[in-house]
């Protein structure tokens, strides 16, 4: 790992140790472009860096890095034991992705790959390496990649169509990858990791545990705090049935390849027309079962049929979110029919699942004192987060 002098940390990125990461950022990409034999603009060194966008609840800082070889990403990770996995399983990704999805996943964006491809920091003291030590986190530099956030209140028929369509490419690219390659990667039909861990996380669900959370001393909106009880009230109802779904779902060995599993999104990137641009935060990517990342993605853009304030009857959210769903699965399925994700049902029940476990998470994190309730910004964030798992439980579904 490359390291910075511990005497030029500041706690906080202050103009004079942005320009000091800057400056390394830029001898990393133009020693990159050397080493790949890639021509350097003729003009002086220009380097820009200006902060970008936090998003998420990792409260990362990213920097749009403006210099003569390109633009590029710098994003803070916390300094913590799992981050050089995050980023290798990232690295791990695009190995297994670029090369081979970029002639049909790529067309009609502006970025050359579906992922920012990532450059490593070079520096004379140490060999070359993904992750920088400077200002008490750790840095990435990637390839900058244009687009925003697809905002799940206003997406389209069209637009959930048009990303089915790409993530059933990108799932078929992998599955080729897979095949050519069983011999690193192992067995291709498998019973799916990440079912077997929400089965578990399920059965360690501790009713009495629960029951004795007090969410009014943690959400003082009365409606927000109905909404927990009402949630909470729910998921122990359905555990049991919930137990039996998840643990048939779990025996049964599915085709498996590389996915992208955290696929929210906010993961995805799209341009102005909300059409697919990239990929961004593959530090959970591993080989696990496809349908795990249509149900994160279009569940995640499910929300928006549950949280728009325009949409107050009832019944019109349950057919938006069901129609939505339906449009998702016909557009994969045609897209990708060598493989089937599973059947419709078992998407939305598995969505369902998901969410109960998600809100019983952010319950056991406030109950833990693992909220930062100093930061308002981000409460609000978190209460609007736990506001929309729990209307996702109150959804009709048919």
């Amino acid at each position: 790992m490359q390291t910075f002098p511990q005497e030029l940390w500041p706690r906080m990125l202050i103009p004079d140790s942005l320009d000091a990461l800057s400056r390394i950022a830029l001898d990393s990409v133009r020693r990159t472009a050397l080493i790949q034999h890639s021509p350097l603009v003729e003009s002086e060194e220009k380097v820009e860096c200006t902060s970008w966008r936090s998003n998420g609840f990792s409260d990362s800082v990213i920097y749009r890095l403006t210099t003569d070889v390109g633009i590029f990403a710098i994003r803070s990770w916390p300094n913590r034991f799992d981050t050089p996995s995050k980023v290798e399983f990232w690295s791990s990704t695009n190995n297994c992705f670029l090369g081979q999805t970029n002639s049909l996943i790529t067309v009609g964006t502006t970025n050359p790959t579906p992922f920012p491809k990532l450059v490593e920091w070079h520096s004379k003291e140490a060999a070359a390496n993904p992750l920088l030590l400077f200002a008490d986190k750790l840095w990435t530099l990637c390839d900058w990649v244009a687009g925003k956030p697809i905002e799940a209140n206003f997406v389209s028929k069209a637009t959930v169509q048009h990303l089915a369509n790409v993530l059933a490419r990108l799932h078929a690219h992998s599955s080729d990858a897979m095949n050519a390659s069983r011999t690193s990667f192992g067995e291709k039909t498998m019973r799916s990791n990440s079912l077997r861990e929400r089965l578990e996380l399920l059965k360690s669900i501790d009713y009495r545990l629960l029951m004795s959370f007090n969410p009014a001393s943690f959400f003082a909106d009365n409606q927000l705090l109905e909404k927990v009880k009402h949630g909470l009230a729910i998921v122990l109802e359905r555990q049991p049935s919930w137990l039996r779904f998840l643990s048939i779902c779990e025996s049964q060995n599915r085709d498996c390849h590389w996915i992208v599993r955290d696929l929210w999104s906010e993961n995805v990137l799209v341009d102005d027309r909300q059409r697919f641009s990239s990929i961004v935060d593959l530090g959970a990517a591993r080989l696990d079962w496809p349908g795990l990342d249509f149900v994160r993605l279009f569940g995640s853009l499910s929300y928006g049929s549950t949280d728009r304030p325009d949409f107050a009857n009832d019944q019109i959210k349950n057919d938006l979110w069901n129609d939505l769903w339906n449009d998702a699965y016909v557009s994969y399925t045609q897209s990708h029919t060598e493989h089937a994700i599973a059947s419709l049902n078992e998407c939305k029940m598995l969505h369902r699942v998901s969410v109960g476990l998600s809100l019983v998470q952010w319950v056991l994190w406030c109950r833990a004192g693992s909220i930062d309730l100093v930061n308002l910004d981000k409460v609000k964030r978190i209460s609007k987060r736990i506001a929309a798992l729990c209307d996702q439980l109150l959804i009709e579904v048919v």
